[in-house]
């Protein structure tokens, strides 16, 4: 079984395999005779709903985002409980990046730091993106 996706690429169910609509594909080319024996492939997932998620906001957009959270004290607390030298790199790079990011290691350890689950650190980088 396959099930198609929101571009023309379709996914083989059996093991999750992405395989391109490219008919120098051989798994394409098996999807294709599938589907010429009467097979229905699955519909593709609907898109998901909501404001994309910024790969990076600017310093001063994540500060106001935790400001209006009320957690921009926490940050500041969660960098002093850090071991050296990682309290300082941490410092360095709170202070001084020229943007902060969301898939960056300072990010997911100070998100640990102050108990913020994925989900939860993706809210805060949509309001930044919007400040």
């Amino acid at each position: 079984m396959y099930q198609r996706t929101q571009t023309d690429s379709v996914i083989r169910l059996a093991d999750g395999a992405l395989i391109p609509a490219d008919q120098g594909n051989t798994d394409y080319l098996a999807y294709l005779e599938w589907v010429e024996e009467g097979n229905v492939a699955e519909a593709a997932p609907e898109a998901p709903i909501g404001p994309a998620v910024p790969a990076a906001v600017t310093p001063r957009q994540a500060r106001l985002a935790l400001l209006h959270a009320g957690r921009l004290a926490d940050v500041a607390a969660a960098i002093e409980a850090l071991a050296e030298p990682q309290r300082t790199a941490a410092q360095i790079e709170w202070e001084f990046a020229s943007s902060v990011e969301r898939a960056s290691p300072l990010v997911a350890t100070l998100g640990a730091a102050l108990a913020l689950a994925k989900a939860d650190l993706d809210a805060l980088f949509v309001a930044a993106g919007g400040m």
